[in-house]
């Protein structure tokens, strides 16, 4: 990876695919279930900790969605979303950050035009191929599996190197 990421002050996330492994789990209510990852919630802490805001932008609309993000605090919550470009840029209007000190990790058709747009766009190894060819960075690990802590750690360690 040759880009900085000491000027990153804010990462977006998608959800599923990113903070979870694509599955999805009907339970006896009716209501949806994911999977997430709890070092990918830790690396979120850690970033908060050192200044660096987090937020998702997911198209989910879903109780354990709310619920997980709810219980982390995370600093923006956009679900449901239908454009994410355009709450991205409700992220740079409101707290006067320009994209390029943002980073974004997604894995789908509707997270490209953030990833190419954003300073650090990054997707997991089972996205599709136009979207890792897009992003500046693919994880090692999978989507809900420390994917996204993955991605944390190097904003963490460039911003103390």
């Amino acid at each position: 990876m040759s880009k900085s990421l000491k000027d990153i002050k804010i990462l977006l996330s998608d959800v599923d695919g990113v903070m979870t492994d694509t599955t999805i789990y009907l339970d006896s209510n009716g209501d949806w279930r994911r999977h997430f990852s709890i070092y990918d919630g830790m690396g979120f802490k850690r970033l908060q900790e050192i200044g660096v805001k987090v937020g998702i932008i997911t198209a989910a609309d879903g109780l354990d969605v709310r619920t997980r993000f709810e219980f982390l605090g995370v600093d923006y919550f956009y679900e449901k979303s239908k454009n994410k470009i355009k709450d991205l840029e409700d992220v740079v209007s409101k707290t006067g950050i320009p994209a390029e000190q943002i980073a974004y990790i997604g894995d789908d058709l509707m997270d490209l035009e953030v990833i190419e747009r954003v300073g650090f766009g990054v997707t997991v190894p089972h996205a599709l191929d136009s979207i890792k060819e897009k992003s500046d960075y693919t994880t090692k690990r999978n989507g809900g599996h420390g994917a996204v802590r993955e991605v944390c750690e190097l904003i963490i360690a460039d911003k103390e190197g």
